[in-house]
């Protein structure tokens, strides 16, 4: 019986050294899945970062586009108020030749009104001073426009 007893524990110990020997394979198996796995994401990972990259400079270039998109526009919008600018100082130019000329004409008229002479050279020292005024304010635009042009260009 004892050598009976004995068979049947060594063919359980088999049994058990075959159920681990399996067992044992099949986690090498996990293991090695894990591993292609494992290899697969690092690639992955790099295919992803490499994108990115190219992402990141792709941004870098929008925005130096963009940079470039605005000088251009403080450019245009800089040439528009010279524009105006230059308009207005030709209208008041033109609106002050038209007093000069009907204060010409009253002083050689023998029967000019005083009243009439006086509102005449009160308007053109209003035309002269809002001409002056232009002029100033051109000027202090055009100076504070290039200096700030200087500045965000790293002067």
């Amino acid at each position: 019986m004892s050598s009976d007893y004995g068979t049947r524990l060594t063919d359980r110990l088999f049994l058990k050294i075959d159920q681990l020997q399996k067992d044992l394979n099949q986690a090498q198996e996990a293991i090695t899945a894990l591993r292609e796995q494992s290899t697969e994401l690092q690639l992955e990972n790099m295919r992803l970062g490499d994108a990115a990259v190219k992402e990141q400079g792709k941004v870098g270039n929008l925005l130096e586009y963009n940079a470039l998109l605005q000088r251009k526009l403080m450019i245009a919008e800089n040439a528009i108020a010279d524009k105006k600018a230059l308009e207005q100082e030709h209208a008041l130019a033109l609106k002050l030749i038209a007093v000069q000329d009907k204060i010409e004409a009253l002083l050689r008229n023998p029967a000019y009104h005083p009243d009439t002479f006086d509102a005449m050279v009160l308007e053109r020292s209003d035309i002269m001073r809002a001409w002056r005024a232009a002029v100033v304010d051109k000027a202090t635009k055009g100076a504070s426009i290039s200096d700030s042009t200087v500045q965000q260009q790293g002067g």
